[in-house]
């Protein structure tokens, strides 16, 4: 049930289910960036960090530890991204955030669920 509702709400590149347990296995199945909207792979991979739940203490997802090229290419984005919302009248990015909320309220609802089934 939670992984479907998972995967319904965008996250089916993110998370991976192991059948052996009841419990949903949200380990990222590997470290990437997310840039421009799409995930990426570091360019500069410095390390990863294990993120673990602090009830259990087990390993939950891992995170990559980019660098200055990483950083740079994502606030390159940023930078482009910034010169096309300031273009954006207020109508519109109040439509867009107002979509966001909203998304946001349901992905909070499906993420409560996995906390309590945890």
């Amino acid at each position: 049930m939670l992984r479907n509702a998972l995967m319904r709400s965008g996250f089916r590149s993110f998370f991976t289910h192991s059948t052996h347990s009841k419990r949903p296995n949200l380990n990222i199945t590997e470290p990437l960036n997310y840039i421009g909207g799409k995930q990426v792979a570091p360019r500069e991979a410095l390390a990863v960090f294990q993120v673990q739940d602090p009830a259990t203490g087990d390993v939950i997802c891992s995170c990559p530890g980019s660098g200055k090229t990483d950083v740079d290419d994502a606030v390159k984005v940023a930078g482009k991204a910034y010169d096309s919302w300031s273009q954006t009248s207020g109508v519109e990015r109040s439509r867009i955030l107002n979509s966001v909320a909203k998304r946001l309220r349901v992905l909070m609802k499906v993420f409560s669920k996995a906390v309590l089934l945890l």
